[in-house]
């Protein structure tokens, strides 16, 4: 195993996480704008979500 490996598994999981956010999101609008219901456990995981991302691309800034 050399750093290839690393690399790709890194950027696997990352898009892997990416389209679940995608289908999450897509689930909570489709309730929302079908049947006028806010799903707050999945407003949840897509707010942690987002903020994971944006708090670690700007450390990953700052720090490279």
């Amino acid at each position: 195993m050399d750093e290839r490996f690393f690399l790709h598994r890194y950027k696997s999981t990352s898009h892997a996480a990416m389209v679940g956010a995608a289908g999450l999101a897509g689930l909570y609008f489709y309730d929302l704008f079908a049947h006028h219901v806010i799903r707050w456990d999945l407003l949840a995981i897509l707010i942690a979500m987002v903020v994971t991302k944006l708090a670690f691309l700007i450390y990953y800034r700052r720090t490279d």
